[in-house]
């Protein structure tokens, strides 16, 4: 691991490297697969922010910060896009299961 957070100090967790080809190889298969551009885009900022704090290889560090957000929404998500990520490099993973909260309607 690298030292902690962003040098501003915006950010006091810290932060971890993968390399971006393991990511890229996973957004390559899941295009393959028929995924649209905006899922696939979407999924490259997921990854990217989990492999930015955590390593991609270590089920524990992804949970662990997956586990510190605080939307559910947010957590569902991750956790959806490094289950890709761990189907694709065959990572033994128990995904957790997040049930996604509706947010109140804003009337303007």
């Amino acid at each position: 691991m690298e030292a902690f957070g962003a040098s501003d100090g915006s950010s006091n967790l810290p932060r971890a490297t993968t390399t971006k080809p393991q990511s890229i190889n996973v957004l390559i298969h899941l295009q393959s697969r028929g995924y649209a551009e905006s899922t696939l885009k979407g999924m490259s900022k997921k990854l990217k922010h989990l492999s930015r704090y955590a390593d991609l290889t270590n089920p524990e560090s992804v949970l662990k910060l997956i586990s510190s957000k605080d939307n559910p929404n947010t957590k569902s998500l991750l956790a959806s896009a490094y289950g890709y990520f761990a189907e694709y490099y065959n990572i033994q993973w128990g995904k957790p299961v997040y049930r996604k909260s509706d947010s109140p309607i804003k009337v303007p």
